[in-house]
């Protein structure tokens, strides 16, 4: 396995892991809705879009992580020699 690839596999690791917590953060979310407004820290738009951020990014990581390898490694431009 080379750098690259073991690069790929953390993204794509690190992409679940948003997802997962996403998911976490958007059964808080719904949970909110029974629990007085003053108890929480944030407003709710911010946390709805804390969520979304999490689950959009997480799904692109985890789904298709070549424009993240490529920020870290990117081609070589092939000279013509």
């Amino acid at each position: 396995m080379t750098e690259r690839q073991a690069f790929g596999l953390l993204v794509r690791v690190l992409g679940v892991v948003l997802v997962i917590d996403g998911l976490k953060q958007l059964w808080l979310l719904f949970m909110r809705l029974f629990v007085p407004a003053y108890v929480f820290h944030y407003p709710l738009y911010q946390d709805f879009a804390y969520t979304l951020l999490e689950l959009v990014l997480g799904s692109m990581l985890a789904r298709s992580p070549g424009w993240a390898i490529r920020l870290a490694w990117p081609e070589e431009s092939r000279s013509s020699s």
